[in-house]
């Protein structure tokens, strides 16, 4: 079905590298409604918007972006420090419920984001939710920073 064959590793590991992509696929779709709804309600042409969405983070994704150049890489030294993510993330739900658009997956982020300056990462990059989120599901190995 694509066009790259990837070898995932031994038996079974090719269907939970599905599970997962189809995880972070279907998750998307929810978080890109959500941010086209909240767009119209706040009276944005939403194509316009789209265009600029498209050149940014947001559009472009985290995995090649965001998480190579800091986590990854073992820095969480703040390119974009999580604690501003997380007042953006709030101001975007108050303006958002006050135009009676329902933000599931932003109010789910906001709870990470929180829980993740309670662990000591607000002043780190915001790619430092990994971090936040290997340590509560106890994951063994080097961590990333």
């Amino acid at each position: 079905m694509g066009r790259e064959t990837i070898y995932c590793g031994e038996t079974g590991s090719g269907t939970r590298t599905k599970i997962v992509n189809n995880f972070m696929s279907t998750a998307l779709n929810v978080l890109t409604a959500e941010t086209l709804a909240f767009a119209e309600a706040a009276g944005l042409d939403v194509q316009r918007t789209v265009k600029v969405l498209s050149g940014t983070t947001a559009g472009k994704g985290f995995l090649t972006g965001a998480y190579a150049r800091k986590i990854f890489a073992g820095d969480i030294s703040p390119e974009f420090g999580l604690g501003l993510a997380a007042k953006d993330l709030t101001l975007a739900l108050t303006y958002a419920a006050g135009l009676n658009v329902p933000l599931g997956v932003g109010a789910a982020a906001s709870q990470v984001y929180q829980m993740s300056k309670a662990e000591g990462f607000g002043g780190s990059d915001w790619s430092a939710l990994l971090e936040t989120l290997r340590r509560r599901a106890a994951l063994p190995g080097q961590s990333f920073v």
